[in-house]
């Protein structure tokens, strides 16, 4: 027996809904959904992504099932995401599947509406470039959206590259909006804290 969570079940209607928050050995954890995420960030009301495209860069391909499941489960519209293959087809890569389930799921989540555009390249290694700097570059050279996501990233010090800079260049040139993540200790995070100074 496998266990996914606790419910809550409406006695009239028969329907249930999950219950994100819980409660272990590490502490109390508050899950959020869509709607906590529009409202944590105040997000209008209309602005749902209608006739809006976003690229996601991706390394593992995903099961599509994950995605109509995700938006099910949150009372999203029904819209699953254009999935493009640059190149062969990685499958699903262990340790990159997640990653790739939580960004279409969540820019979905963001712009349920929007045109979800995941970009997939498998890893060569037989070349230098790493799969995410090949679905990014993909997605530059041919224009695919607007809004390009890259929540793949490591700290400044191991990011500032010519290739990165080229990209990133060629981006705003064509008036792409690219977002990357900072990890969880930021873009300083390869610092040693001893040597740091805020300035």
């Amino acid at each position: 027996m496998k266990r996914f969570g606790k419910f809550r079940r409406d006695l009239l209607t028969g329907e249930t809904r999950p219950l994100f928050t819980f409660t272990d050995v590490n502490g109390t954890f508050f899950g959020m959904g869509p709607a906590d995420f529009a409202k944590i960030y105040n997000i209008p009301a209309g602005a749902d992504g209608t006739g809006q495209s976003i690229a996601i860069v991706g390394r593992s391909n995903i099961n599509i099932q994950d995605v109509r499941d995700f938006r099910s489960m949150f009372g999203l519209p029904a819209n699953e995401p254009v999935i493009i293959l640059n190149g062969a087809d990685p499958g699903l890569v262990s340790g990159d599947e997640g990653e790739a389930d939580l960004d279409v799921e969540w820019s979905g989540a963001v712009a349920p509406k929007a045109t979800i555009k995941f970009v997939v390249s498998e890893q060569e290694l037989t070349d230098a470039v790493d799969a995410i700097n090949a679905s990014a570059q993909y997605i530059i050279d041919n224009n695919i959206a607007p809004v390009m996501s890259v929540s793949f990233g490591l700290c400044e010090q191991f990011e500032s590259n010519a290739l990165i800079n080229a990209m990133w260049q060629q981006a705003a040139a064509e008036g792409i909006t690219v977002s990357v993540s900072s990890g969880d200790n930021g873009s300083a995070g390869c610092d040693d804290p001893s040597e740091a100074s805020a300035g």
